[in-house]
């Protein structure tokens, strides 16, 4: 248990610099999960975005957009950095995008996909 524990911590360690060249993400799958080099996914944190296979069509069309854009903000960067600083229930690694130095979610709060919380993007 305690190996496991070490080697847990050892990963999050390891995943808690800061990476400065958008090769690091290979794409992203929506508005709030990438993947980094080696694959593995990071959840962006403080935002939630409508998920590809949503409850509705209205929310599958809006986690489309998100993803485009959020795919073309980092293609079109200048440098792309990603602060790791946690791994959630998921396994998946929790952190921060800045796109030429601006928190992603301080580009997309006012869109109609972009929310803090857990949304029902079907109403």
């Amino acid at each position: 248990m305690i190996l496991l524990l070490a080697i847990a911590c050892g990963v999050l360690l390891l995943y808690t610099v800061t990476h400065t060249h958008a090769t690091e993400i290979t794409h992203c799958y929506d508005g709030d999960t990438c993947y980094l080099k080696g694959q593995h996914k990071l959840r962006i944190g403080d935002i939630n975005t409508p998920e590809i296979r949503g409850d509705c069509k209205r929310e599958s069309t809006l986690a489309i957009l998100a993803k485009d854009n959020l795919n073309n903000l980092i293609k079109n960067a200048d440098k792309v950095t990603v602060k790791v600083y946690d791994v959630d229930k998921y396994g998946r690694l929790v952190g921060n995008v800045y796109i030429n130095g601006k928190n992603y979610t301080s580009l997309v709060w006012d869109k109609p996909w972009y929310s803090l919380n857990k949304k029902n993007w079907c109403k």
